[in-house]
């Protein structure tokens, strides 16, 4: 579904339900009453009409809002979806007469209340009478490669979309899974820091400070689904469970391919030559993918895109900006402190989450940063409790204009 028409008796709903189809699948909406109209009530030509059509129809996606009876075969021969609303008179009629003296985004100008057309009123009484069988002929014209919806009542249409943005949402969902929350020692209830992100069935790891590849075979992720592992900074409390995830990817998991992406290109070299030392200096396989990255776009596939951003925590640290399926996450990644080299990105994009690291200052030292975000949420992780416990629990305590807390081991969100 990228090329839609909405046709249907006036009255039916079209705008309406166009504008939830809209607002469900992000598809471009063009009315055609906005194209063949002018704000002065007068038309355009309809050589003008057809051009502007032809112009949309040559796009990738669209919804073409509306009936024209001289312009609907074009629309449908150009259409992947055909949708039409097939109302009994009765409902187009009291349609008709609730939307009168109101403004609507569809029309260049606002029908008078106390002003009603003979002809168009004509037109509305006598459709399912005189236009629908021409339009359910046409319809029958056009089936080959088609979606074809025919709703017959309001309810139908409205389950209709209930269920698509079910299926939307579904699929457009960023889940996220926190495999190690704690700061750069292991504690007995917390792992160091690794999370897990899915996005449309596939994987990315953020940072590998525990064994994730074990926490991937416990929850039946396979790793052939696995697409990046990418890691803020050297640290080993962030980087020491990447052994024992490239070394099963070179010599067991051998359809796999994620790409391994190091913060510092000096990683890479003693990496592959434990991977070597460790398989009695076989030959690592010739596809494995292992780079390093610097500031700006550092990976980006038809589902998400992370952003490196330079911190000063050390020589080679980052953090993340990472968008999939219009939402945007803020990695900070370890900091020096938030007043420092916090990252200039919160204050300027609206964000879903930040997930802040705060194992070398206090939250307390957050949270003027934090207010000065366009962010939702807010989480802390990589916490050392013995250090910052009582400063994370007062903060914890205070109603912010953001949902404010903390990650834990295991933690999972739907963003």
């Amino acid at each position: 579904m990228k090329k839609v028409i909405v046709i249907g008796c006036p009255g039916s709903g079209k705008s309406v339900f166009s504008r939830e189809l809209h607002e469900i699948t992000g598809l471009p909406l063009y009315p055609l009453d906005m194209i063949r109209w002018r704000a002065d009530r007068t038309i355009v030509p309809r050589e003008q009409m057809i051009d502007r059509i032809m112009e949309i129809a040559a796009t990738d996606e669209w919804i073409i809002d509306g009936n024209y009876g001289s312009t609907m075969e074009l629309r449908m021969s150009c259409c992947d979806t055909i949708i039409f609303l097939d109302y009994p008179t009765e409902v187009c009629y009291d349609g008709i007469m609730r939307r009168r003296g109101t403004v609507r985004p569809d029309m260049p100008w606002v029908e008078p209340r106390d002003e009603v057309d003979p002809e168009f009123l004509n037109t509305v009484l006598q459709y399912n009478t005189v236009n629908r069988p021409v339009v359910l002929e046409r319809i029958q014209k056009y089936t080959d490669g088609r979606e074809i919806h025919i709703f017959q009542s309001r309810a139908e249409a409205t389950k209709f979309l209930n269920v698509l943005r079910k299926v939307v949402e579904e699929r457009f969902t960023m889940k996220m899974i926190f495999i190690g929350t704690s700061h750069g020692v292991p504690e007995a209830d917390r792992r160091c820091s690794s999370c897990i992100l899915e996005v449309n069935g596939f994987y990315y790891l953020v940072d590998m400070g525990t064994q994730v590849v074990e926490d991937l075979r416990r929850r039946g992720i396979a790793i052939d689904s696995v697409r990046l592992a990418i890691c803020t900074h050297s640290h080993g409390d962030h980087t020491d469970g990447l052994i024992s995830f490239v070394d099963l990817v070179n010599w067991y998991f051998k359809t796999a391919d994620p790409l391994i992406l190091l913060p510092d290109s000096r990683l890479i070299p003693p990496l592959r030559a434990w991977l070597t030392a460790t398989t009695d200096g076989k030959p690592l396989r010739e596809d494995l993918r292992i780079a390093s990255f610097g500031e700006g776009v550092a990976y980006e596939d038809e589902n998400l895109r992370v952003t490196a951003i330079k911190t000063k925590h050390c020589e080679n640290s980052f953090a993340f900006l990472i968008e999939a399926e219009g939402k945007k996450v803020l990695f900070t990644g370890d900091l020096c402190h938030p007043s420092v080299d916090f990252p200039q990105v919160a204050f300027e994009t609206e964000l879903e989450l930040i997930v802040c690291e705060t194992a070398h200052f206090s939250p307390d030292d957050c949270v003027s940063c934090f207010d000065k975000t366009k962010a939702k949420r807010v989480l802390h992780t990589h916490v050392n409790d013995q250090r910052w416990g009582d400063a994370l629990s007062r903060q914890s305590a205070v109603k912010h204009p953001y949902e404010y807390g903390a990650a834990f081991d295991g933690m999972e969100l739907s963003l």
